[in-house]
C-alpha cells in the first residue's frame, strides 16, 4: 500500500512540475501583497524612551517620516520628564525624527550610530557613515543623549545645567557575546 501511495504522489510530481515548466508565452502577473508594518526597531528605546505604552501601536504603524505622535511625545518627554530645555529637546527631537536608521554608503568608515544625524559629531571617530554597530551600545548613548551633556558637548545647543548623572548609562557592560568577532557570526555564543 505504501508504495502505491509512493508512486502516485511522485507521478504527481512529475505531472505538475512537466505542467509548470510549459513554454506557454503568457506571463503571469505578479501578485499584489499589501505590507502592513507592525512595529518599528530600527532604533532600540527612541519609542520606548519618549513615548507612553498606550501610543506604542500608533507609532508602530505610522511612517517614519509622517509619525503623528513620536515627534512631539520626544519634545514633552525631554521639556518636562527629562527637565531639559527647549533647545536640547528640539535638538534631540531633529536627530531622531524620522525615526529610522540612517546609513550615508557614500562614507567611508565604521557602522556608528548616530554618524549621518550628527555629522559624525557623535562618532568618537568621527564616522559619518551612521548604522549601527554590533558593539554601539544604543541604549547608553540614548540615556547620555536624554540626560547627559551630550548635545551642549557636541556644541548643537547650550546647556542647561539640568544634567542628571545616574541616568546617562543603564550600568550593563558588554558581555563576552556582545564583542564583535570578524568572521560569521559576528558575535560569540550566548554565556
Amino acid at each position: 500500500m505504501r508504495i502505491f501511495d509512493l508512486r502516485i504522489l511522485v507521478l504527481t510530481a512529475v505531472v505538475v512540475g512537466a505542467a509548470g515548466c510549459g513554454g506557454s508565452g503568457t506571463t503571469i502577473g505578479q501578485r499584489q501583497t499589501a505590507y502592513t508594518q507592525i512595529e518599528r526597531w530600527g532604533r532600540p528605546a527612541v519609542k520606548e524612551a519618549f513615548e507612553a505604552f498606550g501610543n506604542h501601536d500608533t507609532t508602530n504603524r505610522s511612517t517614519p517620516t509622517n509619525d503623528p505622535l513620536l515627534p512631539s511625545d520626544i519634545f514633552n518627554f525631554m521639556t518636562t520628564t527629562a527637565g531639559r530645555s527647549p533647545a536640547i529637546a528640539n535638538v534631540v527631537k531633529s536627530v531622531l525624527i524620522p525615526d529610522e536608521m540612517a546609513a550615508d554608503l557614500s562614507q567611508p568608515g565604521p557602522a556608528d550610530y548616530l554618524g549621518v544625524e550628527t555629522g559624525g559629531l557623535a562618532s568618537p571617530t568621527g564616522s559619518k557613515f551612521g548604522g549601527r554597530a554590533l558593539s554601539d551600545d544604543v541604549i547608553t548613548i540614548s540615556l547620555s543623549v536624554i540626560f547627559g551633556n551630550t548635545v551642549p558637548a557636541l556644541g548643537l545647543a547650550p546647556d542647561d545645567g539640568h544634567e542628571s548623572a545616574c541616568l546617562v548609562t543603564d550600568n550593563v557592560p558588554p558581555g563576552p557575546a556582545q564583542i564583535p568577532q570578524p568572521t560569521f557570526p559576528y558575535l560569540n555564543g550566548p554565556y
